[in-house]
């Protein structure tokens, strides 16, 4: 994934770290390490591999020493918050949300980070573009780490003359294990749920010119 592509603030990263949430970073990573029984230079190469998928820039990477986190868990210096950003993610791709911050708390990307956490997924697996499936529903996908946000519509004609066709629009999350996408969408004018189950060969690029102008306008919306 190219630098340029990525947005911590979707990775429910934050932009500053206060000592609370300092506090629990150190506490969570330390326990990680010591039930890795690696050596501190290997667990922070894995630590490294394990973000990587999700575009961060090249000069976090660097940053991710054994020294600094040596120091950092010993409490004797506090590093840079690119730092902290980079462990908030390591910990975020391996055990979901862990509780340190307030974005994405709705309810559709509390179910994502449940949904990737049951199913084991990562940041790699991942969908982009809109699609039409083979129940007619136009679905277009927002990678959201290691799950998906999903928007959908249902256009609806009505057999009587001369009708307007009228449209059944959907928000909702997934994620994508091997072929299969797995989730649940909810319809955004009540109650209404309809869960999604599909293969990847079941999505068709969407062509409709009309269906696509309007996800994007949801997506800009609900996002």
């Amino acid at each position: 994934m190219p630098v340029t592509d990525f947005d911590p603030a979707t990775l429910g990263l934050e932009t500053h770290y206060n000592g609370a949430q300092r506090d629990t970073i150190r506490r969570l990573m330390l326990e990680d390490w010591k039930a890795s029984d690696l050596k501190l230079p290997t667990y922070m190469k894995i630590v490294a591999r394990t973000i990587i998928p999700c575009g961060i820039p090249e000069d976090w990477l660097t940053k991710l020493s054994h020294q600094t986190m040596a120091k950092m868990l010993k409490g004797t210096s506090t590093p840079r918050q690119d730092f902290w950003m980079a462990l908030h993610l390591y910990l975020i791709q391996k055990y979901g949300d862990i509780g340190i911050s307030d974005r994405g708390s709705g309810d559709i990307d509390v179910l994502g980070r449940a949904l990737s956490r049951f199913g084991k997924t990562k940041a790699g697996d991942s969908l982009s573009h809109a699609y039409l499936t083979n129940d007619g529903l136009a679905i277009q996908f927002e990678n959201i780490g290691a799950h998906q946000r999903v928007y959908a519509i249902e256009r609806q004609q009505s057999a009587e003359a001369f009708s307007e066709p009228s449209y059944c629009v959907m928000e909702g999350t997934c994620i994508v294990k091997g072929s299969r996408v797995v989730g649940m969408l909810r319809g955004v004018a009540g109650e209404t749920l309809i869960p999604l189950n599909a293969t990847q060969e079941d999505l068709k690029p969407l062509e409709d010119e009309d269906l696509l102008q309007r996800l994007e306008r949801m997506a800009e919306r609900y996002g």
